[in-house]
Parts: C-alpha cells; structure tokens; sequence
C-alpha cells in the first residue's frame, strides 16, 4: 500500500506538479491514505484482545482524579510506561507500524475517559482526553481526521485518524488513534 501509495503521488506532484495542484486537495489526499488503512484499523478495533482490555480498563480507572494523578507522574513512571508501551496490544500496534504495507507512524488504543490502554512509541501523555483526537470522534459521533503537522516524537508530517470503538451493544468504549503519515511527495507542492 505504502509503495502503491507514493508511485501514485510521486508521479502526481513530481512530473506533474501543476497538474497535480488541480487533481487533488488536502482532504482528498488524507482519504486515499485513510482508506489504504481502513481494514487494518477496522481488524485492530475488533480484535476480542482490545474490547476487554478496554472493558476492563473503563471498570478500573479510579476515575477522573486518580487518572489526574497518574499523568502527572508519566513522564517519570517507568512501570507505567511498560504497562502502556509494553503489553501483547502494544505488541500488535509496532506491527502495524512496522508493517511496510503501511504508514501509520503511531498507535494509540484509549479508553472511554482518554486513558492511555496500549500505544506505541511512548507518548508524552497518560491522559488524552482533553485533546481534540480523543474529544472529536466522541462528538461526531464517529470518526475524525486531524490536521496534517510535524510530529517530532515520530519526526514525520502526519495527522490523526481516530474511530470510536463499541462494545456489542454500541456502547462506545474507548478510541482507536493511528498517527498516519503524509509523504513528502505530497508536501513539496
């Protein structure tokens, strides 16, 4: 997908470029990258190894300021960290971004309140709930493609694509972040 995906582009924006400028926008180009990971994403929601981590994680927060709490100390909470960063769903997300069919650049499995459940690389944050990626998806009700920027953590231009996931009674209970990566095909126009 990704080879697949930088020809396309390649041949778009480098013997094409005023050609290129006509044929596509921002969005529209954030949608072909979205699309060329839509089922890896829809089959990391559904696996049974997220919905309960999920689940249990919801049931076992200690609410809003226990989570406070643990935020604050994340940046120096090496057994939390590991707990995050180093469990079999974890596991699962440096495949995928290691997966040279793809672009994903990072991986975040959140509960419904924000809370980090797994991810990789580590992040600078425990609690994502106050940040559009968590806050968006819920209100849209659905699925939500952030802005396209540099990230240093991951040193690529990418942007977010989160979709909620939902237990089977469509009780939304946490979201799916993939840190998708732009080319730099596409940012020399």
């Amino acid at each position: 997908m990704k080879f697949i995906t930088t020809c396309i582009f390649s041949v778009l924006f480098v013997l094409l470029p005023s050609a290129a400028e006509n044929l596509i926008t921002e969005n529209e180009y954030k949608q072909v990258i979205i699309n060329n990971h839509r089922q890896a994403i829809k089959e990391f929601t559904e696996l049974a190894i997220v919905k309960v981590a999920l689940m249990n994680a919801n049931k076992d927060s200690g609410g809003l300021i226990k989570v406070m709490q643990l935020d604050s100390t994340w940046q120096v909470n090496r057994k939390l960290q590991k707990s995050v960063i180093q469990n079999p769903i974890a596991e699962k997300a440096i495949n995928l971004i290691e997966n040279k069919q793809f672009d994903f650049t990072e991986i975040m499995l959140l509960n419904n309140m924000g809370v980090l459940v797994a991810a990789y690389p580590r992040t600078s944050d425990y609690w994502q709930g106050d940040e559009d990626k968590f806050q968006q998806p819920v209100i849209l009700n659905g699925e939500y493609s952030g802005t396209t920027k540099w990230d240093q953590s991951t040193q690529t231009y990418s942007f977010f694509y989160c979709v909620l996931i939902r237990d089977n009674r469509d009780k939304i209970i946490g979201v799916l972040v993939s840190g998708l990566d732009v080319t730099k095909e596409y940012l020399k126009k």
